[in-house]
């Protein structure tokens, strides 16, 4: 169903969160892209619940000219009240878990679409169980992980399968996706409390939890059939090993576990248009070339970050890491740090018939995790409102690629993003 309650809305755009750390360069990339004076200029306000804050945040950006609302995550009807104003509601609003739900409600209910940034896999899960048949029904696009979580790895994968059957005429069999070379990416305080809340919830969900926080397929809609029991594990993940491609070694990828959900999500969601799920297989590595300096270097990488889980997932060490190491709420990397940022990854995707394709998804416009997600799910927000005729997606609870697909592919190389598809070997900064 498309959605019809929005027209004759004041605005496209709100941006709920505007406040905060990583809404303050979201409303910063709107004003300067979409702003009265750019060429392609849209209706949006910024929002959160606190009025001095929004004020104070609007006059150090310079955008006092700005309209804004004042919604309180907590209460329902100013929530409804804000949803119900706009066409699409970006929120930066978490831990999500904490403080989602009830936007995702309102958005559901009142057809307006949604975007956020979450990480949280166990939320999503909620989310589609709770209202997506309001969704459905009303025609709101409900999309999540707009942004380094998971658009490199589900915009990937849609175009390597997509160049697959294009070029070689077979469905997609595996995508493997290789962090590449990135500078600036920091941990805000925002993804910490996001990671803690994950965190808290496994350790008290016990031996269920931890087998859902690792099952690629948790997202997979009922009904559609997966693989035998024994492929439903991290290791689809990928973790230490040695890799024939990169004629190297591998290490986990922290990314890994939420991306293959979202990976496998859209593959459903699409009509199982790269594979059957109960056959196709989506990856996440951290690479190292090299057949005895890479072994070293994944193999302390792995033991690291074997270690930096287990000091997050017990309570003591937990409690230790947030009062002494981790940045707090609205903590987040410099200007200077993320002006001089990039990142790339890399995609190979392998079909059915044996052919390959390689991918690269990347920018030297800013580091990953705030500059250019900020421009991720920002575009996400323009395509829904500018590129609404040429989207085939109903209403529900959505990905990036299932929702999206190509028109914001457009979008994100118009604004400077490197999205390449080709032969194994064109792809860029793998090492």
């Amino acid at each position: 169903m498309v959605n019809t309650r929005s027209s004759g809305r004041p605005y496209n755009v709100v941006i709920y969160g505007a406040s905060g750390f990583t809404g303050r360069l979201i409303t910063e990339y709107f004003s300067k892209h979409y702003g009265s004076a750019s060429s392609e200029p849209l209706r949006w306000a910024v929002a959160a619940r606190s009025e001095s804050k929004l004020q104070a945040t609007k006059k150090e950006l310079g955008v006092t000219d700005v309209p804004h609302i004042v919604a309180d995550s907590a209460d329902l009807p100013s929530l409804r009240a804000m949803v119900e104003q706009t066409e699409v509601i970006i929120t930066v609003v978490g831990p999500y878990l904490q403080y989602g739900e009830r936007l995702v409600e309102a958005c559901a209910n009142a057809g307006t679409h949604y975007l956020d940034l979450t990480g949280e896999s166990f939320f999503i899960k909620q989310m589609i169980e709770r209202h997506h048949d309001a969704a459905v029904k009303s025609g709101a696009r409900i999309i999540h992980s707009c942004g380094m979580e998971s658009i490199p790895a589900d915009m990937g994968t849609y175009m390597v399968a997509r160049e697959l059957k294009r070029a070689h005429d077979t469905r997609t069999d595996s995508v493997t996706l290789y962090l590449g070379k990135q500078r600036g990416g920091a941990v805000s305080g925002g993804t910490v409390a996001s990671l803690v809340g994950v965190a808290e919830l496994v350790w008290k969900g016990g031996r269920k939890a931890r087998a859902e926080l690792n099952d690629p397929y948790f997202l997979v809609p009922e009904g559609i059939k997966r693989p035998s029991k024994g492929y439903s594990r991290c290791a689809e993940c990928t973790g230490f090993g040695y890799d024939s491609y990169l004629h190297g070694w591998v290490a986990p990828a922290p990314i890994a576990p939420h991306d293959s959900k979202i990976v496998q999500r859209s593959n459903a969601l699409l009509g199982e248009e790269y594979g059957p799920t109960s056959t196709f297989r989506f990856h996440a590595a951290t690479p190292f070339p090299g057949i005895v300096l890479g072994f070293f270097k994944a193999a302390v990488v792995t033991l690291l970050y074997a270690f930096a889980k287990a000091a997050v997932w017990l309570p003591p060490t937990r409690w230790l890491l947030q009062r002494f190491v981790l940045p707090k709420s609205g903590d987040g990397p410099l200007p200077e740090v993320r002006s001089k940022g990039f990142f790339y990854v890399n995609l190979i995707g392998r079909g059915a018939n044996g052919a390959a394709v390689e991918a690269t998804i990347g920018s030297e416009h800013g580091d990953g995790g705030y500059t250019e997600t900020a421009k991720m799910i920002s575009e996400c927000a323009v395509t829904l409102v500018r590129n609404a005729q040429q989207l085939s997606s109903a209403g529900g609870i959505h990905t990036p690629a299932s929702a999206l697909g190509a028109p914001l592919l457009k979008r994100l190389r118009a604004k400077g993003m490197v999205l390449e598809v080709g032969a194994p070997g064109s792809g860029k900064r793998l090492e």
